[in-house]
C-alpha cells in the first residue's frame, strides 16, 4: 500500500463496513430511495433539465469570455494589451466588405475556446499551467476511455440479453428490465457470463491503467529536469539533530559529505514569529494605503473602515499612515536584536528544519538518497518545494506539537463525521415532507441529490481548515493533496454507500415526529423545523451507536461486506443516475468563473485591469481547487466502474460527466485559471489508487451479488479476480519509480540544462530564506554565485 494512501485506507476500512452493514435488517422498511416505477420520469426530467443549464452555461461563458479575455482567456495570449483593448469601437465606418471578414473572425473567436480545449497538445499545456494542471485535464480523458471501454460493450451486448432474458417489469419500472436484477433466480448460464465479464472489466481496466501510467512517468520526467534553479539544487532537511542547527554547521555538514565547494548555501528555519507578525501587519497596511490612494484618485472621496467590529469609523489613509510611522524601525531593530542573539547561541531560535543549496543537480539529487543516519528519525532530506508555496510557520512546530496537533485534526475529522452525517440526512427528509404539485417529479428527481451536492459542497472548506489548523504542511499546495484523500473517502461514504440506508432511516424517523405531531395537544402545533430538530438528534445518537456495533461485527465477519454491499446498491441504481446527471451542471457552471468575475468587476472600479485581475484571482481553493475537483472526478469514475455490469446505463451516464469535465477542464485550468504551484503529479498518482480502489469496490460487489442472487457458484469464478486487482497495485507501484528522478537523467540532461539556465539568465533568482529575514541576510547568494 502506497505511503501517502495508508493512513486514509486504514480509516476508510474501519468506516467501509460501518456504511455497508447499516442495511442489515432493514429489508422491511419502506423503498423510499431505492429503484422504483417513477424513476425513468424523474431520470428524463433530469435529464431535460441539465442539458438545457448545460446549454446556457456554455452560452454564457462564450459571452462573458468575448467581454472579459482578462478572467476568461488571459493565458491564451502572450501580450496583455490584446486582451485590455479588445473591445470593438464599431463597425460601421468600416466598407462591407471589411465588415463581414470582423463578423466572421468575431463568430470563428466566439466558439474557438473549444477548439483550444480539445486540441492543446500536453508539452503546450504544460508550459502553460504546470503539470498537476495538465494530469487533471489527462484524467477526465483516462477516466472516459476507461468507463467508454467497459460501459459501451456493456451497453451493446449485455442490456439486450439482461432485458431479453430477464423478468418483465414490475408496473412500470422499465429501467430495471435493463440492469441484472432483472435476471431471474438461479438463471442456468448467465451468471456465469457475467462472471468471466467480471475478469474482462478487471484485466481491460489494468490494461489502460498501466499504459496511462507509463505516459506519466515520461511527463513526470520532463517535469523534474525542467525545474528551475536553485529549486533543483535545494533540499530540505529535517529533524536535524540540535548540534548542527546553525547556518554555519549544517553548511559544513554537507561540505563534510560531498565536498565545501558543491555546498553553495545552508539555512536554518529560524523561530521568529514575532517578526513574521511585524512583517505581515506592514505589508496589509501597505496593501490598504495603496487601495484606499486609489480609491481616492478615482472617487475624490476618503475611503473609510472599522479597526474594529463596534469602533468608530476611520479614514484609511490616516489610520495607513499612523501605524506604519516607526514600523520600519522597529522590524529592523527586532531583526538586529535576533541576529545578535543568534551569533552568541545560534540554537536559541533554531528549529529542527532548514534548506540546503547546492553547486549542481547531481549533489541535490544524492542527498536524498543517502542514509545520513542509524536511527530514521534524523536528517530527513526531501526536495524543497516551491518557495513561494512554503508554509514557514509549519516548518517551524517542534516534534511534540506536531504529534499534539495531528492527533486533534483526525479527532476533528472523526468529529465532522459523526455531525456530518444528521445533516445530510435531515435535508434529506426535505424530498419526502414537501409536495410541489406538478413540480413533483422535477423536486422528487432533485431533491435528494441537491440537498446531498449542497451540504458536500461545504465539507471540502471544513476538512481544509483541519488539514491547515491541525497538520504540519511543508507547502500550502500539500493541503490540497489531503484534502483530496480525506474527502474522496467521504464522499465514498456518504454518497456511494451510506445513502441508501439514510433513504431507508429517515421515513422511519420522520413517520415517528409526523405521528407525534398529529396526536393531538401541544404536539400538533410543532412546526417544521422542530420536527427536523428531533430528526436530526435521532440521527446523531443513532449514528453514533451504530458505529460502534457495526465495527465490532464487521471486525469478527469481514467477509459480509461484499454480502451487504450486494443486498444495497443494486437496488438504488437509479439515484445514482439522477446523481451523476446533476454533476453535468455542475461541470458546465464552472465555467462562468463568477466569484473571480464579480471581483474583478468591483477592483476594476479602483486598480488597473492587471491589478484587479491579479486581486480577483485565485478562484475558491477550497470548493474548485486541485483536491476537490480530483475527487468529484474520481466518484464518477468509482461509479461508473462499480456498477458497469449491475446498471451499464450508470457507466454511460458517468462517462459523459467526464467527457463534459475534459471539456471544460481543458480550457478552464490552462487557459482562463491562474497557474498554481505544482506538485509534480501527486495527484495523479492518487487518482490512479483511486480507480483501483473503485475495480476492488466492483469485484466485491459483482462476487456479493452472483453469490446472493444464484445459488451457482458463479460467484467462485468471479472472486478469484480480486488478483487482478492485487497484481495491479503491485505492478504500479514496483515497476514506476516516480517520486525521483532516475541518476542517468541527472548525470547526462540536468547538468546540461542548469549550465544553460546559468547562460541565459533563466533562473529564478529566489533564495531559501525565510521572507522576514531574507533583507537583511549576513549571506545572500547572488546570481552570479549560482
Amino acid at each position: 500500500m502506497p505511503r501517502l494512501m495508508r493512513g486514509p485506507w486504514l480509516v476508510a476500512m474501519a468506516l467501509l463496513p460501518v456504511a455497508a452493514q447499516t442495511t442489515k435488517g432493514t429489508a422491511k422498511m419502506p423503498d423510499v430511495g431505492e429503484n422504483g416505477p417513477d424513476d425513468l420520469k424523474a431520470l428524463v426530467s433530469a435529464l431535460i433539465l441539465n442539458c438545457l443549464l448545460v446549454l446556457c452555461f456554455l452560452v454564457a461563458f462564450t459571452t462573458l469570455r468575448m467581454s472579459f479575455p482578462l478572467v476568461y482567456s488571459h493565458r491564451l495570449h502572450h501580450s496583455k494589451e490584446s486582451l485590455t483593448s479588445h473591445r470593438s469601437e464599431g463597425m460601421d465606418h468600416l466598407p462591407l466588405r471589411r465588415r463581414r471578414t470582423a463578423a466572421r473572425e468575431m463568430k470563428g473567436r466566439i466558439c474557438d475556446w473549444l477548439s483550444f480545449s480539445v486540441n492543446t497538445s500536453t508539452e503546450d499545456a504544460m508550459d502553460r499551467a504546470g503539470l498537476d494542471a495538465t494530469l487533471l485535464r489527462d484524467f477526465c480523458t483516462l477516466g472516459a476511455t476507461v468507463l467508454a471501454s467497459v460501459g459501451i460493450p456493456m451497453c451493446i451486448i449485455m442490456v439486450p440479453v439482461n432485458s431479453a432474458l430477464g423478468e418483465t417489469a414490475q408496473g412500470d419500472d422499465h429501467l430495471s428490465t435493463a440492469e441484472m436484477v432483472a435476471i431471474r433466480q438461479d438463471h442456468p448460464w448467465l451468471f456465469y457470463v457475467h462472471a468471466i465479464l467480471v475478469w474482462v472489466v478487471c484485466i481491460t481496466v489494468h490494461i489502460l491503467l498501466d499504459r496511462a501510467q507509463a505516459s506519466f512517468l515520461q511527463l513526470r520526467v520532463r517535469w523534474l529536469e525542467n525545474l528551475p534553479a536553485p529549486r533543483c539544487t535545494t533540499v530540505l532537511v529535517e529533524n536535524i539533530p540540535v548540534v548542527w542547527r546553525s547556518d554555519q554547521k549544517l553548511q559544513e555538514f554537507f561540505g563534510r559529505i560531498f565536498s565545501p565547494d558543491d555546498v553553495l548555501s545552508a539555512h536554518i528555519v529560524r523561530c521568529e514569529e514575532d517578526l513574521a507578525r511585524l512583517v505581515a501587519k506592514r505589508d496589509d497596511l501597505l496593501q490598504m494605503k495603496r487601495k484606499a490612494e486609489l480609491t481616492f484618485e478615482k472617487t475624490q472621496r476618503a475611503e473609510t473602515f472599522r479597526p474594529s467590529c463596534f469602533g468608530p469609523k476611520v479614514d484609511t489613509l490616516e489610520f495607513c499612515e499612523e501605524h506604519l510611522h516607526g514600523l520600519d524601525d522597529r522590524i529592523r531593530s527586532l531583526r538586529q536584536a535576533h541576529n545578535d542573539e543568534y551569533l552568541e547561541d545560534p540554537t536559541v531560535r533554531a528549529s529542527h528544519c532548514g534548506f540546503v543549496t547546492f553547486r549542481g543537480r547531481r549533489y541535490a539529487e544524492m542527498a536524498q538518497s543517502l542514509q545520513i543516519s542509524g536511527n530514521k528519525n534524523h536528517w530527513k532530506v526531501s526536495a524543497a518545494p516551491v518557495l513561494s508555496d512554503l508554509r514557514w510557520q509549519d516548518l517551524r512546530r517542534s516534534n511534540a506539537s506536531t504529534l499534539r496537533s495531528e492527533l486533534l485534526g483526525y479527532l476533528c475529522i472523526f468529529g465532522v463525521y459523526i455531525a456530518f452525517l444528521p445533516v445530510v440526512l435531515a435535508v434529506t427528509n426535505l424530498a419526502m415532507v414537501l409536495h410541489l404539485g406538478a413540480l413533483q417529479p422535477i423536486w422528487a428527481a432533485f431533491a435528494p441529490s441537491i440537498g446531498l451536492t449542497i451540504f458536500l459542497s461545504l465539507l471540502p472548506s471544513m476538512l481544509m481548515a483541519i488539514a491547515k489548523g491541525f497538520f504540519t504542511l511543508k507547502a500550502d499546495t500539500l493541503s490540497q493533496h489531503k484534502l483530496q484523500l480525506w474527502y474522496f473517502f467521504f464522499q465514498l461514504i456518504f454518497v456511494v454507500l451510506e445513502f441508501q440506508k439514510h433513504c431507508k432511516t429517515l421515513p422511519r424517523l420522520a413517520a415517528g415526529a409526523s405521528g407525534l405531531q398529529s396526536s393531538g395537544g401541544r404536539l400538533r402545533h410543532l412546526c417544521a423545523g422542530a420536527q427536523m430538530t428531533m430528526v436530526f438528534k435521532c440521527l446523531a445518537g443513532h449514528t453514533v451507536q451504530d458505529t460502534v456495533y457495526k465495527l465490532r461485527y464487521m471486525s469478527q465477519h469481514p467477509a459480509e461486506i461484499m454480502h451487504l454491499l450486494a443486498d444495497s446498491l443494486p437496488n438504488a441504481t437509479h439515484f445514482y443516475m439522477t446523481y451523476l446527471v446533476l454533476q453535468w451542471a455542475r461541470r458546465a457552471i464552472e465555467m462562468l468563473r463568477y466569484m473571480p468575475l464579480s471581483k474583478f468587476l468591483v477592483f476594476r472600479a479602483i486598480f488597473t485591469p492587471e491589478e484587479a485581475k491579479d486581486l480577483a484571482e485565485p478562484e475558491d481553493q477550497d470548493s474548485l481547487g486541485f483536491g476537490t475537483r480530483h475527487v468529484n472526478l474520481a466518484i464518477s469514475v468509482v461509479l461508473g466502474l462499480m456498477f458497469c455490469s449491475i446498471s451499464p446505463l450508470v457507466t454511460l451516464l458517468a462517462m459523459f460527466d467526464l467527457i463534459l469535465a475534459r471539456m471544460t477542464y481543458g480550457y478552464l485550468v490552462i487557459f482562463a485559471e491562474t497557474k498554481k504551484p505544482d506538485l509534480g503529479g501527486v495527484f495523479w498518482v492518487t487518482q490512479i489508487h483511486l480507480v483501483q480502489l473503485a475495480l476492488g469496490l466492483y469485484c466485491a460487489l459483482m462476487v456479493g451479488f452472483l453469490r446472493s442472487k444464484s445459488s451457482s457458484p458463479a460467484w467462485q469464478v468471479a472472486a478469484p479476480s480480486f488478483l487482478i486487482v492485487f497484481y495491479s497495485v503491485w505492478h504500479l507501484q514496483t515497476a514506476y519509480q516516480w517520486k525521483k528522478l532516475p541518476f542517468e537523467e541527472v548525470a547526462f540532461s540536468c547538468e546540461q540544462l542548469l549550465d544553460q539556465q546559468k547562460e541565459g539568465e533563466e533562473m529564478s533568482g529566489d533564495v531559501y530564506i525565510q521572507p522576514e529575514l531574507a533583507r537583511d541576510a549576513e549571506r545572500d547568494v547572488t546570481r552570479e554565485e549560482l
